[in-house]
């Protein structure tokens, strides 16, 4: 059992397309069947306002960045990010409406070692509960695996972000660990919880979402 049976990989438009980290690293257009993953254009402000209507305070709670209280330095944000080398902003797209619900990124990517970090991510309150992220991340990891040959993938948790925790192991990932005092930041210490996937459970870990992303009569 197989993504490949509800999952495609095709070029993003010109305007979408993010630097390739290699010839085998590619950012392609991903879509599965209620959710398109994409890399931002960060030179859309019609498309990064979108983008920040999914936020609000609460979205940035555990993140080392934001919240952001306007338009404005929100915008200033991603763009930073966009800088830090190894980070690739993408959205995620509802298949049904058009509209941006959500980002993630990848990061903290390592060629040499064939991993790489999913990140920043987050999904509007209204589209919450609705397998929408899940259906992102599953994307999002079925590309460095499948696609990029990578034999591990990392994301890692605030140890308060019990949603993202859950979303973490519903998507397949295992918990290897809890790194106590990880970081500080926003005045206060946060341990961490790192989640991974590796080459060698993919296809358990694939055939497990396969059964829980495709829709009932499903024929792509």
């Amino acid at each position: 059992m197989s993504l490949d049976e509800i999952f495609t990989s095709t070029e993003p438009g010109p305007e979408h397309r993010a630097r390739p980290l290699s010839e085998t690293v590619q950012f392609k257009q991903l879509a599965g069947p209620k959710v398109i993953v994409r890399p931002i254009n960060h030179k859309d402000p019609a498309e990064i306002e979108a983008l920040f209507k999914t936020t609000d305070e609460s979205t940035f709670i555990y993140m080392w960045y934001g919240p952001f209280p306007n338009l404005s330095s929100f915008t200033e944000g991603l763009i930073h990010r966009s800088k830090i080398p190894g980070w690739t902003s993408l959205v995620w797209i509802d298949r049904e409406t058009g509209y941006i619900v959500g980002s993630g990124a990848y990061h903290r990517v390592d060629l040499s070692n064939r991993t790489v970090e999913l990140g920043g991510l987050w999904i509007g309150k209204d589209w919450a509960g609705k397998g929408l992220a899940l259906e992102a991340i599953a994307l999002m990891t079925w590309q460095a695996i499948k696609h990029w040959g990578f034999v591990r993938v990392e994301w890692k948790t605030h140890h308060l972000n019990i949603g993202s925790q859950k979303l973490a192991e519903r998507a397949g990932l295992t918990l290897e660990g809890r790194f106590r005092k990880h970081m500080y930041y926003k005045g206060a210490s946060r341990d961490t919880f790192w989640y991974a996937v590796i080459d060698d459970d993919y296809a358990d870990v694939e055939a497990a979402l396969l059964n829980k992303l495709k829709p009932i009569g499903y024929r792509g």
